[in-house]
């Protein structure tokens, strides 16, 4: 089934939308009255949101009679999976040095010194194993598949069923930026965004833009991990 077949309608991804922000609000309600720690806090939303996106998607996906093949999930080739490696590499490169120009000319601040802030505040454990499997599980390998399978899975798919490749790859990849929050992470996203959009349209697998954004992530969260425990 290529990308461009028709999967999902409006409605789903209207339907899909409130799910998840709602869910994913009510878990945060429950958080903020049960008060946890911080770091606790933070793994318990991330892994429910990942959960959240998971189901909403298969639940759309079982309601429209798709099976795994169907929504997205095709078989790959070796040949793909080299690339998206290979393109998930060179995405870091390129946002870096993108972000690297960029920053300076709109007065953005490209230093890192937020980390120190947030292991300060207890926002990331400063315990070397807490942060190994909190970012090595959670930010390299499980929210690069809820992430694609939003923003590719439904959103991209969705805007390809009637646009141009362009139209939706910028669209979806925008929005994936946008919701970063921070300004250097935005610029990187986006190209991430375009990439993985780019990757799924040509091999018509989501394991492609999934393994991209892996190793994007999984790079990160090593310098990262390197960064905290020095």
């Amino acid at each position: 089934m290529g990308v461009k077949r028709n999967i999902w309608s409006a409605r789903d991804v209207r339907m899909m939308t409130l799910y998840i922000i709602g869910l994913a609000s009510a878990v945060l309600a429950l958080l903020w009255l049960a008060k946890p720690e911080a770091i606790v806090a933070m793994f318990i939303f991330e892994l429910s949101f990942i959960a959240i996106v998971v189901g909403v998607f298969w639940k759309f996906a079982k309601k429209n009679n798709l099976s795994f093949r169907d929504a997205g999930f095709q078989p790959i080739s070796f040949k793909w999976i080299m690339l998206s490696i290979l393109a998930g590499f060179s995405v870091l490169f390129l946002g870096g040095a993108v972000v690297k120009i960029i920053s300076p000319l709109l007065g953005i601040s490209g230093n890192t010194s937020s980390i120190k802030e947030m292991l300060d505040t207890g926002f990331i454990s400063d315990s070397m194993w807490v942060n190994l499997i909190h970012f090595k599980l959670m930010v390299a390998f499980l929210i690069p598949i809820s992430e694609e399978l939003f923003f590719r899975g439904v959103l991209f798919k969705y805007f390809r069923q009637t646009r141009p490749f362009v139209f939706s790859a910028g669209v979806s990849a925008i929005i994936f930026a946008v919701l970063h929050i921070t300004p250097p992470l935005i610029i990187f996203a986006f190209l991430l965004g375009l990439t993985s959009a780019y990757v799924y349209e040509k091999s018509g697998s989501l394991f492609s833009p999934i393994i991209v954004h892996a190793v994007n992530n999984n790079f990160i969260a090593s310098i990262l991990l390197m960064a905290l425990m020095s």
